[in-house]
C-alpha cells in the first residue's frame, strides 16, 4: 500500500468526528427514566452496574465433525437502550477466524425474555459452528451500549475455550441413525374441486453414505381407494443435502405433486425405510378437497371469505399476573367464511394438561371481516397454565381451520415472597471494569449481590483459576449477616503471571436445619495478564473488496483488517468513502479494545443504491492507537479503489447484458511460456485473453523482473499496448532474446480505458527458471565461456576477440573453433553475416549480399549499399531510427520536497551511439533541459512532464514522456499541532491518481 498518499486522504474525516473519536469511559451509563420492573426484581434493568454478560460453550469438549452450539447472554440490561454484542470464533491452533458475526437488540417488553431462574431480562444469542474439525478454538464476545450521543460505549469482553478431539462424532446429525427423522407437510390443508396439491417430505439428519427408501400413498377415503402411490430410493451424501438454517444437522427434501383432486377427504402416508427393509419413520396428514359450490370454485369468489387458506386465528393474554388476579384473554378471527358455520373452543391447561376452564363461541359470518372477543377465568391459583384455543368450520363438513396458544403464570402472593424472601430472585454479578491486566498492575474486581435473603447468614466464595484445565491460582470468601437486599464485595489481590485466568463467584445462605451451606447461585467472568512489552505505535491496516469491477446489483463488500495490535490496547479507526468527484459519500468511525492481535469488520454496500452508483470510489481508512487520557496517535493507513460499471460501458447491471463480453469480472487472462529456453534462446510467452468487454479499449501491461543465481533482483523491461476490442478472445505473444540464466517473474495487467477513467481489470504473474547452458561441460556457461565449444578452463582471450586463445584447433591462428568459422584458412577472416564469400572485415556491405565492394566516396560502406549511387553515404538501407521507452518519472506519486528523475530506455538495431534529449516541463511551460533530474520549480498541485528524444545521427527517433502530479507533504498542510489536514482538492487529486495508476500498482504491491 502507499502510504504517502494515504497519509492525505483520511486526516479529512478528523476535523469533522474529532468529538467522536473519544470513547466513552463504560462506567458512565445513563438511567432510563421511567423503569419498568422484571419479575419484582426492583433493581435489574434500572440499575447500569447490574449490567452483565456471560459467553460459554455448551460443552467444553467435543467430537470432530460435531456442530458446536455455544451461547452470548446478556443480563439486566437497562430498559428501552440498544445493545449489541459481536462475536468471533478463533483457532488457538493457528490463530485463524473461524467465523465472526454481530447481534443488536433494544431492550423492551416485545425483545426480553426472562430467565427462568433468576427473573433477570436478557437477550440469548445462540451461534452453531457446523461440523467443526479437530482442534483447540476460542470463543470471545464484546459487549456493547449505544449512548445517548449515538456512539457505541464497550462495556464487557468475556471469552470461553473448547475442544473439537480427534474422535469422529457418532451422536451428531448425518452421523448417528438414532436422530433419523422425517416429517410430511403440504402448502395447506383445504383446496377446492380440481387443484393440485403440492407435498414434501424433509429427511432430517440422514446418516450420509446410508441409502434408504422413500414410499408415498395418497389415499380417498370418500371412494376407499388410493388416488396415487410411488416410492423412490436415495443415498445421502453432502452433494444432496441441505444445512438447516442454524447449522445443527443436515436434511433431505423429496417433493411430491397430485394434480386434478376431486372432491373428498384425502390420506396422505408417507414411510421411509433403510434399504435392508428396516423401519425407520413415518408420517400421516390429511387434506380435504371442497367442491365448488361450497365457497370458491375454481374461478369465481375466491380469496378472504371463501378459502380458508386465509382465515386467521389469534389468542392472546397477559403473560404475568399474581394469585386472585382476572385472568383475562382476547380472541380475534380474520377472513371467516361467509354464510359458513364457524366457532372456537377454547380452553386453559394447568402444568399437569388438566383443563381447569374451557369455552365455546358459535357464529356464521356474513362477512369477511372476522371477529373479536374476549373471555375471563377468576380463582386461578399460583402456577404455569396454557391457553389454547381453536377455530372450527363447517361448509358440510367439520374442518379444522387453525390453533393458536400463549403461555402464562400466576405467581403467588404473601408476605414472604419476591426480592429478599424468596432465593429464586437472589442473584450474584463478578466484573471489572477491565478484562485486561498488564503484567505487575493489581487484579481488582467487584461482586455485587442482589435480592439477598433478610435475616440469613449469606457467604461468597471467589476463585481465580485456569479456565483451561481448572487449576485454582487464588481462593477466598467473605459471609455476612444480611439486613440488605444488596451488597457489595471488593477483591484485589496481587498481579498475576501472564496468561488467561476466570474469575467465579458462588453466593450461598447458611442452612441452620442442615447444618451445612447451601448453593444459590454464582456468576463467572474471564480476563487475562499480558506482558505489554510492544511498540504502541506498532500495527498495520489493509483495506480489501471481494472484487475491483461492479455493477447494478452487485454488493460491494468492504474488509477493514487490523494486525500486529498490542493485546490490551485501545483503537480507533476511522474511514471514509471517496467517490471520482472529490465528494465524501460515507464515512464513520469505530474504537475496540483489543483482546487478540488482529481485527476485522466489514462494511457492505449494494450498487446502485446510495451512496453507490456508476463512477469510481475509494474506501480509505485510519488506524489510530488511544491512550489513557483519549488522545489518539496515528498508526497505519491503506486504501483500495473499484470501479462501479453503468450497463453501457461493460458492467452489465440490472440483469442485462451480463456475462461474457459485456460483464468486467467475467474477463481472464492466462500466459503460458513457448517452449523450455534455456541460456542464450529466446525467451517467449503466450498471452489469451477470454471475455473482453465488447466495445472497450484495452491495455497490455507486462513487468518483467530477473532474479540472478545470487538472488539480485533486477528490473528488465516494461510495455505496453492499446487496442479496440472488437472481439470478446485474443492473444498477445512477447518474446525477449539471448535471456541469461536465472528466474524471471512476469507481471501482466490487464486495463481498460475509458473516456473518464482508467479502469484495473485482471492481473496474472508467470515464473519461469531459465537453466544455464554449458555445451563443453567445463563448468562456466555459455554466455560467459570464450571457448564454449571446448572444455578448457584456460578462458585466456589476448586479442579480445570474445573467442579464447586455445580454441582454434584448425591452425588458421584467427583463435576461432572450425564449427563456428566461415574461413578455416584465412586468419583475418571469420565471419560472414550475409553470406555472400565476402568477411566482414573485408565487407563494405556486410548486411547485403553483394561481392560488388566498389566504394566512391570512401564511406566505408558499399555503392551497393547506398540510396542513390552519388555516394552520399546515406545508407537507408541498413540504418533503423532509434526507440526511446519506458520513460517514467520517479518517484510516481511525487511530494513537493521530492527530487525527481526521468528513467528511461534507449535501442537501436544497428547498435548505433543514441544522443538523448531531455526536456522538463512544469504546467506545459519549459524549465529545464539536458538534465535527467530536477529538484525545484514545482510545487503542490503542478504537473510536471519529462519528454525524451533521440538520435543515432542518422535519423531521429521517436519522442516519449511521462507525467505526475505533485502532492503536499504532512508539512505542507500542517495546523501547527502535529494533526494537518488535507484541503479537497489534493483528495480530489489523490483519487484521480489511485483510479487510475494507484490500482495497477496496489496489485502488484
Amino acid at each position: 500500500m502507499n502510504a504517502r498518499v494515504l497519509t492525505l486522504t483520511l486526516m479529512l474525516v478528523l476535523s469533522t468526528f474529532s468529538t467522536v473519536f473519544v470513547p466513552q469511559p463504560t462506567a458512565v451509563l445513563t438511567e432510563a427514566n421511567e423503569p419498568l420492573l422484571a419479575g419484582n426484581t426492583t433493581d435489574c434493568g434500572t440499575n447500569a452496574s447490574n449490567v452483565s454478560f456471560e459467553v460459554e460453550a455448551y460443552q467444553p469438549v467435543w467430537n470432530r465433525h460435531d456442530t458446536v452450539s455455544a451461547f452470548l447472554d446478556t443480563y439486566c440490561g437497562l430498559w428501552w437502550y440498544y445493545y449489541r454484542v459481536d462475536w468471533v470464533l478463533v483457532s488457538q491452533d493457528n490463530s485463524s477466524i473461524i467465523d465472526f458475526g454481530q447481534s443488536m437488540f433494544n431492550t423492551n417488553n416485545s425483545s426480553v425474555t426472562y430467565h427462568p431462574n433468576h427473573t433477570d431480562h436478557f437477550n440469548e444469542v445462540d451461534v452453531h459452528f457446523p461440523y467443526m474439525e479437530t482442534g483447540n478454538y476460542s470463543l470471545s464476545g464484546e459487549f456493547y451500549i449505544l449512548g445517548n450521543n449515538n456512539t457505541w460505549t464497550w462495556l464487557a469482553n468475556v471469552s470461553d475455550t473448547f475442544q473439537v478431539n480427534g474422535t469422529n462424532t457418532t451422536t451428531a446429525c448425518g452421523y448417528n441413525d438414532t436422530l433419523v427423522s422425517m416429517e410430511t407437510d403440504v402448502s395447506s390443508n383445504f383446496y377446492y374441486e380440481g387443484a393440485s396439491v403440492y407435498a414434501w417430505s424433509d429427511i432430517e439428519c440422514p446418516v450420509l453414505g446410508t441409502p434408504y427408501e422413500y414410499s408415498w400413498e395418497l389415499y380417498d377415503q370418500n371412494s376407499s381407494a388410493v388416488f396415487q402411490s410411488g416410492s423412490t430410493n436415495f443415498t445421502a451424501t453432502w452433494q444432496n443435502v441441505d444445512l438447516f438454517t442454524d447449522g445443527s444437522g443436515i436434511y433431505h427434501d423429496i417433493n411430491l405433486a397430485f394434480h386434478n383432486l376431486t372432491e373428498g377427504v384425502y390420506t396422505l402416508s408417507t414411510m421411509l425405510n433403510a434399504s435392508n427393509g428396516s423401519y425407520v419413520d413415518s408420517a400421516n396428514l390429511t387434506l380435504q378437497v371442497w367442491a365448488n359450490n361450497s365457497g370458491g370454485g375454481n374461478q369465481t369468489n375466491t380469496g378472504c371469505g371463501y378459502d380458508v387458506n386465509y382465515t386467521m386465528l389469534m389468542a392472546y393474554t397477559a403473560v404475568q399476573m399474581y394469585e386472585g388476579d382476572e385472568f383475562v384473554s382476547w380472541i380475534s378471527t380474520y377472513c371467516d367464511l361467509i354464510n359458513t358455520s364457524m366457532w372456537i373452543h377454547a380452553s386453559i391447561h394447568d402444568e399437569s394438561q388438566s383443563v381447569v376452564a374451557n369455552t365455546s363461541i358459535f357464529w356464521t359470518p356474513t362477512t369477511s371481516t372476522g371477529i373479536s372477543d374476549n373471555w375471563n377465568v377468576s380463582g386461578l391459583v399460583a402456577g404455569n397454565y396454557t391457553f389454547s384455543a381453536t377455530l372450527y368450520a363447517y361448509p358440510g363438513s367439520s374442518v379444522t381451520v387453525e390453533t393458536d396458544s400463549v403461555n402464562f403464570t400466576v405467581y403467588p402472593v404473601n408476605n414472604n415472597s419476591g426480592c429478599g424472601y424468596d432465593s429464586n430472585y437472589t442473584a450474584v454479578y463478578a466484573y471489572s471494569w477491565q478484562s485486561i491486566f498488564n503484567v505487575g498492575n493489581m487484579f481488582e474486581s467487584t461482586v455485587n449481590s442482589y435480592c439477598n435473603l433478610l435475616g440469613s447468614t449469606t457467604m461468597i466464595e471467589w476463585t481465580v483459576y485456569y479456565p483451561s484445565n481448572w487449576t485454582i491460582v487464588a481462593q477466598g470468601n467473605t459471609s455476612w449477616s444480611v439486613n440488605s437486599t444488596s451488597d457489595s464485595l471488593t477483591v484485589n489481590h496481587a498481579a498475576f503471571d501472564e496468561g488467561n485466568y476466570a474469575f467465579m463467584a458462588k453466593l450461598s445462605v447458611w442452612d441452620n436445619n442442615g447444618p451445612g451451606w447451601n448453593f444459590i447461585t454464582d456468576s463467572v467472568y474471564n480476563f487475562s495478564y499480558v506482558d505489554n512489552n510492544g511498540n504502541l505505535s506498532s500495527g498495520e491496516l489493509d483495506i480489501d473488496t471481494n472484487a475491483n469491477n461492479f455493477s447494478t446489483g452487485d454488493t460491494i463488500e468492504v474488509a477493514y483488517e487490523s494486525t500486529e495490535l498490542i493485546i490490551g490496547e485501545t483503537y480507533h479507526l476511522a474511514w471514509s468513502v471517496y467517490d471520482e468527484n472529490q465528494n465524501v459519500v460515507d464515512f464513520g468511525n469505530w474504537s475496540w479494545l483489543a483482546y487478540t492481535n488482529t481485527s476485522l469488520d466489514w462494511l457492505n454496500y449494494t450498487v446502485d443504491g446510495a451512496p453507490i452508483s456508476a463512477g469510481g470510489y475509494c474506501f480509505v481508512g485510519i488506524l489510530y492507537h488511544t491512550d489513557a487520557n483519549y488522545s489518539t496517535t496515528w498508526i497505519a493507513q491503506d486504501d483500495t479503489c473499484v470501479y462501479v460499471f453503468t450497463n453501457s460501458t461493460g458492467g452489465g447491471g440490472n440483469n442485462t447484458n451480463t456475462g461474457c463480453g459485456y460483464w468486467a469480472n467475467a474477463t481472464t487472462m492466462t500466459a503460458t511460456v513457448a517452449g523450455y529456453p534455456s541460456e542464450g534462446d529466446d525467451f517467449g510467452v503466450m498471452v489469451n485473453l477470454q471475455c473482453l468487454v465488447l466495445g472497450e479499449t484495452g491495455e497490455l501491461t507486462h513487468y518483467l523482473w530477473y532474479t540472478s543465481p545470487t538472488g539480485t533482483l533486477s528490473f528488465v523491461d516494461m510495455d505496453s499496448q492499446s487496442w479496440n476490442i472488437t472481439t470478446t478472445t485474443d492473444s498477445f505473444y512477447v518474446e525477449w532474446d539471448n535471456v541469461m540464466n536465472g528466474t524471471y517473474t512476469l507481471e501482466l495487467f490487464l486495463n481498460y480505458t475509458t473516456p473518464n477513467s482508467y479502469v484495473y481489470v485482471t492481473h496474472t504473474t508467470l515464473s519461469l527458471t531459465v537453466p544455464s547452458q554449458d555445451s563443453d561441460l567445463d563448468g562456466i556457461s555459455d554466455m560467459n565461456d570464450n571457448c564454449p565449444y571446448n572444455a578448457n578452463p584456460n578462458q585466456a582471450d589476448l586479442d579480445n576477440d570474445g573467442v579464447g586463445d586455445e580454441c582454434d584447433p584448425d591452425g588458421d591462428g584467427d583463435g576461432v573453433n572450425n564449427s563456428m568459422d566461415d574461413f578455416p584458412a584465412d586468419p583475418t577472416e571469420w565471419m560472414d553475416s550475409d553470406n555472400d564469400g565476402v568477411g566482414d572485415n573485408s565487407d563494405n556491405c556486410p548486411n547485403v549480399a553483394n561481392t560488388d565492394q566498389s566504394d566512391a566516396d570512401n564511406n566505408s560502406i558499399g555503392d551497393a549499399c547506398e540510396t542513390n549511387t552519388g555516394g552520399n553515404g546515406n545508407n537507408t538501407n541498413i540504418n533503423t531510427p532509434p526507440v526511446i521507452a519506458g520513460v517514467t518519472i520517479s518517484p510516481t506519486m511525487p511530494q513537493s520536497d521530492d527530487n525527481l528523475t526521468c528513467m528511461y530506455t534507449t535501442f537501436d538495431a544497428e547498435g548505433d551511439t543514441v544522443t538523448t534529449t531531455v526536456v522538463w516541463k512544469v504546467n506545459g511551460n519549459t524549465i529545464a533541459s539536458g538534465t535527467d533530474t530536477i529538484s525545484s520549480g514545482y510545487a503542490v498541485g503542478d504537473e510536471v512532464q519529462c519528454v525524451v528524444s533521440g538520435s543515432d545521427g542518422q535519423a531521429p527517433g521517436n519522442t516519449d514522456s511521462d507525467t505526475v502530479t505533485i502532492l503536499p507533504t504532512v508539512s505542507d498542510i500542517d495546523d501547527g499541532t502535529g494533526n494537518g489536514l488535507p484541503a479537497l482538492g489534493s483528495v480530489g487529486t489523490l483519487l484521480a491518481i489511485a483510479i487510475g495508476v494507484g490500482l495497477t500498482r496496489r496489485d502488484h504491491e
